[in-house]
């Protein structure tokens, strides 16, 4: 951290990112008297690649010589760039003050074998199994077999990856051989690097984020605990504070570790430590040198502000912050909104259309926010997948959530784009999770949501394109063809629709859409957006209607040969056999990166590819096609 104080004169910084969580720190550090500076994702580089570095140092030299005699500062809010220890020592190079921890300190965190040993040594339990590395699928094989493990098995990067960064193998070769060497250049092309390590699975536990700040002279404060178990494809999808249930005994246990830690990491700054909680067992597993991206929840509760926090570590105050001893918020729940079909667990980035407006509501005892990474007209991209995030408080766990179900049903999200609402308030309706009886693995292993709307929704939203009079001419002339709604073929009847509101005809590049209000025979309203995602005479739309996607095409058959079609939004990383290849089933063909995420297409039969139809590089939609192919008369394995 910068040792510099308060009577400096005209400070400016620089925040990376732009999004809400970017514009909150900006907000803050501008009301403590800085000239604030946003720098966007694609100035800034990915620290996983080899362009990354040398991306970031021509923007802070740049920024440090646009006014050469202001004092310039870096917060990096929650981008890559400040899970990096090259961060501080590149604002020490250009001589740039870094509100980070102390270069060491990220160091440290920044490799997850070295947090854990140190812990080890400090008698703090964890759950590796191995404290040497893999860089290979058979290195990890060969380890399984010698030691006789057995699956579910954790493995995880020793470099910070968010997300990417964790694989649970749950059984089968196969999944060794393929899966697992996918998500490896997954992870490689992430971070940079290649280096791995298992950890033992446990059953039924907790996870639980313990925020902390520590200044210089040993002073520690530690935030209300976080409960992070509810995670979808190692998302954070639901946060709950303070966290619920946790025997006293193990809290205190845990406080005195993040206070050990703390100290013998020499850590100056705010932070956190992560620990699976299993009966009266806790385990270290993570810990973060940084702002974590929910922040906003855990100070709400603690009636502190985060960013006060991290400037008094840095001696910009002689006080410790101001905290407001009765908080508001009594309890809360933070709930992320991702670009993704939850179901199929795939990402699905596209173009915002419509937004609603509201972004806060004021209830008796409770309170929720809306904060918006992204605007109408924007594209969901590699900038990440988090559309949104919302938060809402109550007197009581319970409340909160009710005041989130209540506050998801009013949020509308349309484009290109699919979005997750819908999940997230089945997930909160869930017995289990309104009793607080969840784990880590629950989403994934044992939640099951709803998959396709009610037959009579089903055909509104199967129907809604063709009301648009440039998709119904095309329909009655030469180019008739079949139309399906998700897995459903479909007979469009737009005469049925009972429209409220509309329908109003638009157009996005040119492709034809509708919007409007519609009613159902029972008398439910629900808004309906018809998003055009490929053009005429076939054609594709993201439908929503209420809180339900659904993907609806117009399938006209134009080709001698079947057609396989993107399952994501995405580039083409590699095509992995020729034209004339016979494709063994369940092999991948090809690999479509799309969020991050190299998504694999394979088909359950042998099929034989007659002609590529997109290539290397190139940037696909979902739904469009990707080769013409045959299929094997053999049944599906």
């Amino acid at each position: 951290m910068g040792s510099k104080s308060g009577h400096l004169g005209r400070k400016r910084v620089l925040v990376f990112g732009t999004g809400a969580t970017a514009k909150t720190v900006g907000e803050r550090l501008r009301a403590a008297g800085f000239h604030v500076g946003f720098a966007p994702a694609a100035k800034l580089g990915d620290p996983g690649s080899p362009s990354g570095l040398p991306m970031l140092r021509a923007l802070l030299k740049e920024f440090s010589k646009e006014e050469p005699d202001a004092h310039c500062f870096v917060h990096p809010a929650t981008h890559p760039w400040s899970l990096r220890p090259e961060l501080p020592l590149l604002g020490t190079e250009i001589g740039i003050v870094t509100l980070v921890p102390p270069a060491p300190a990220v160091a440290l965190f920044a490799n997850r074998l070295n947090l854990l040993g140190m812990a080890e040594k400090l008698g703090i339990p964890n759950l590796v199994l191995s404290f040497d590395p893999f860089y290979s699928p058979r290195e990890l094989e060969r380890f399984m077999i010698e030691r006789k493990l057995g699956f579910p098995l954790v493995l995880k990067s020793v470099r910070p990856a968010g997300p990417f960064g964790v694989r649970i193998l749950q059984a089968s070769g196969n999944e060794l051989e393929s899966a697992l060497a996918l998500w490896m250049e997954q992870l490689r092309r992430r971070s940079g690097e290649l280096m791995i390590y298992p950890e033992r699975y446990l059953d039924d536990a907790r996870q639980v984020t313990i925020p902390f700040a520590r200044f210089s002279d040993g002073t520690l404060h530690i935030f209300p605990f976080v409960d992070t178990s509810l995670q979808s494809r190692n998302h954070e999808i639901a946060q709950f504070c303070p966290a619920q249930g946790i025997d006293l005994h193990v809290e205190t246990l845990l406080r005195d570790w993040v206070s050990r830690l703390a100290q013998e990491s020499k850590y100056v700054g705010v932070g956190s430590f992560h620990f699976m909680l299993q009966g009266r067992g806790a385990f270290l597993i993570d810990g973060r040198a940084r702002l974590e991206s929910g922040f906003q929840l855990w100070e709400k509760i603690d009636g502190s502000d985060a960013i006060a926090w991290q400037l008094a570590a840095a001696r910009f105050s002689t006080q410790l912050p101001s905290r407001n001893p009765h908080p508001d918020w009594k309890c809360g729940t933070l709930l992320r909104i991702l670009a993704e079909d939850p179901v199929l667990q795939l990402p699905q980035p596209g173009v915002v259309h419509e937004l609603s407006e509201k972004r806060n509501w004021s209830f008796p005892g409770a309170q929720a926010e809306l904060h918006m990474n992204y605007s109408p007209g924007e594209r969901v991209s590699t900038s990440g997948p988090v559309v949104a995030q919302l938060l809402a408080s109550g007197q009581n766990m319970k409340q909160a959530a009710a005041i989130a179900l209540g506050v998801l049903n009013e949020i509308w999200i349309s484009g290109s784009l699919q979005t997750n609402e819908r999940f997230l308030s089945e997930l909160l309706s869930h017995p289990w999770v309104r009793e607080g009886i969840f784990h880590r693995g629950f989403v994934d292993e044992e939640f099951i949501p709803g998959v396709r709307p009610d037959p009579e929704l089903l055909a509104v939203m199967g129907s809604a394109p063709m009301v648009h009079p440039e998709v119904s001419a095309a329909e009655n002339g030469a180019t008739a063809g079949r139309w399906a709604a998700g897995d459903q073929w479909i007979r469009p009847n737009p005469g049925d629709i009972q429209w409220l509101r509309g329908p109003e005809s638009f157009a996005a590049s040119g492709l034809p859409g509708v919007s409007g209000e519609v009613k159902t025979t029972g008398g439910q309203q629900y808004r309906l957006t018809a998003y055009p995602i490929l053009p005429l005479p076939a054609g594709k739309w993201q439908v929503r209607l209420g809180s339900w996607f659904m993907s609806v095409r117009k399938i006209i058959r134009s080709t001698q040969h079947p057609q396989v079609l993107a399952l994501v939004s995405g580039r083409v990383h590699a095509i992995l056999f020729r034209e004339g290849s016979v494709v063994p089933a369940h092999e991948p063909f090809l690999i479509v990166e799309s969020l991050g995420y190299l998504v694999p297409h394979a088909s359950p039969r042998d099929l034989k590819i007659h002609k590529w139809k997109a290539g290397p590089e190139q940037e696909v939609s979902s739904g469009e096609p990707l080769a013409e192919v045959s299929f094997s008369t053999d049944t599906a394995r």
